[in-house]
Protein backbone atom coordinates (compact mmCIF):
# COMPACT_ATOMS: atom_id res chain seq x y z
CA UNK A 1 0.00 0.00 0.00
CA UNK A 2 1.23 3.16 -0.82
CA UNK A 3 2.08 5.94 1.98
CA UNK A 4 -0.36 8.21 -0.13
CA UNK A 5 -3.59 6.71 1.34
CA UNK A 6 -1.86 7.23 4.80
CA UNK A 7 -1.21 11.25 4.17
CA UNK A 8 -4.54 11.04 2.87
CA UNK A 9 -6.00 10.13 5.92
CA UNK A 10 -4.03 12.19 8.10
CA UNK A 11 -4.82 15.05 5.89
CA UNK A 12 -8.88 14.12 5.76
CA UNK A 13 -8.38 13.98 9.83
CA UNK A 14 -6.75 17.32 10.21
CA UNK A 15 -9.82 18.87 8.03
CA UNK A 16 -12.43 17.22 9.41
CA UNK A 17 -11.28 18.46 12.97
CA UNK A 18 -10.93 22.04 12.06
CA UNK A 19 -14.73 21.48 10.46
CA UNK A 20 -15.33 21.40 14.04
CA UNK A 21 -14.00 23.23 15.70
CA UNK A 22 -15.55 25.87 12.83
CA UNK A 23 -19.11 24.33 13.25
CA UNK A 24 -18.56 25.10 16.96
CA UNK A 25 -16.89 28.22 17.58
CA UNK A 26 -17.89 30.36 14.84
CA UNK A 27 -20.90 28.80 12.83
CA UNK A 28 -22.77 28.14 16.12
CA UNK A 29 -22.28 31.58 17.66
CA UNK A 30 -23.14 33.11 14.24
CA UNK A 31 -26.82 31.37 14.73
CA UNK A 32 -27.00 31.50 18.19
CA UNK A 33 -26.34 35.24 18.98
CA UNK A 34 -26.81 37.06 15.65
CA UNK A 35 -29.53 34.69 14.04
CA UNK A 36 -27.78 33.62 10.76
CA UNK A 37 -28.81 30.28 10.18
CA UNK A 38 -27.15 29.69 7.35
CA UNK A 39 -23.97 29.83 8.47
CA UNK A 40 -24.74 26.44 10.26
CA UNK A 41 -26.24 24.94 7.43
CA UNK A 42 -22.46 25.39 5.48
CA UNK A 43 -20.15 24.69 8.35
CA UNK A 44 -22.59 21.53 9.16
CA UNK A 45 -23.30 20.38 5.43
CA UNK A 46 -19.12 20.72 4.87
CA UNK A 47 -18.42 19.06 8.24
CA UNK A 48 -20.94 15.95 7.80
CA UNK A 49 -19.51 15.67 4.38
CA UNK A 50 -15.59 15.59 5.70
CA UNK A 51 -16.62 13.17 8.19
CA UNK A 52 -18.17 10.39 6.04
CA UNK A 53 -15.16 11.09 4.16
CA UNK A 54 -12.99 10.50 6.70
CA UNK A 55 -14.94 7.15 7.83
CA UNK A 56 -14.23 6.18 4.17
CA UNK A 57 -10.43 7.05 4.16
CA UNK A 58 -10.48 4.73 7.45
CA UNK A 59 -12.27 2.06 6.09
CA UNK A 60 -9.72 1.84 3.07
CA UNK A 61 -7.31 2.09 5.11
CA UNK A 62 -8.34 -0.57 7.75
CA UNK A 63 -8.93 -3.33 5.21
CA UNK A 64 -5.26 -2.37 3.35
CA UNK A 65 -3.47 -2.35 6.61
CA UNK A 66 -5.10 -6.04 7.67
CA UNK A 67 -5.78 -4.46 10.74
CA UNK A 68 -7.89 -6.46 13.34
CA UNK A 69 -10.74 -5.90 14.12
CA UNK A 70 -10.39 -4.32 17.49
CA UNK A 71 -7.33 -1.92 16.31
CA UNK A 72 -9.91 -0.68 13.29
CA UNK A 73 -12.88 -0.32 15.70
CA UNK A 74 -10.95 1.92 18.59
CA UNK A 75 -9.95 4.42 15.66
CA UNK A 76 -13.42 4.83 14.19
CA UNK A 77 -14.72 5.25 18.01
CA UNK A 78 -12.46 8.20 18.38
CA UNK A 79 -13.26 10.00 15.32
CA UNK A 80 -16.55 10.26 16.58
CA UNK A 81 -16.30 12.81 19.57
CA UNK A 82 -15.61 16.39 18.58
CA UNK A 83 -11.80 16.97 18.78
CA UNK A 84 -10.92 12.78 18.61
CA UNK A 85 -9.57 13.47 14.99
CA UNK A 86 -6.65 14.94 16.51
CA UNK A 87 -6.44 12.36 18.45
CA UNK A 88 -6.52 9.81 16.33
CA UNK A 89 -4.01 11.06 13.69
CA UNK A 90 -1.63 11.26 16.29
CA UNK A 91 -2.05 7.14 16.49
CA UNK A 92 -2.32 6.45 13.06
CA UNK A 93 0.79 8.67 12.13
CA UNK A 94 2.42 6.22 15.31
CA UNK A 95 1.36 3.40 14.32
CA UNK A 96 2.69 3.51 10.76
CA UNK A 97 5.92 4.22 11.84
CA UNK A 98 6.59 1.53 13.81
CA UNK A 99 4.70 -1.04 11.03
CA UNK A 100 6.03 0.03 7.53
CA UNK A 101 3.80 -0.55 5.03
CA UNK A 102 5.26 -3.65 3.46
CA UNK A 103 4.93 -5.69 6.59
CA UNK A 104 1.26 -4.91 6.52
CA UNK A 105 0.69 -6.39 3.16
CA UNK A 106 0.02 -10.86 4.23
CA UNK A 107 1.04 -11.67 0.19
CA UNK A 108 4.52 -10.81 0.36
CA UNK A 109 5.55 -14.33 -0.06
CA UNK A 110 3.33 -14.70 -3.06
CA UNK A 111 4.16 -11.81 -4.98
CA UNK A 112 7.92 -12.08 -5.13
CA UNK A 113 8.74 -9.28 -2.27
CA UNK A 114 10.58 -10.19 1.11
Amino acid sequence: MSEGKINHLRWIMLVEGISCIVLFFIAMPLKYIWGMNMAVSIAGSLHGFLFCWACLALLIVHLERNWDLAHGVKYFIMIIPPGGTFLTEKWVKRDMEAAPAEEAFPFNNYFGRT
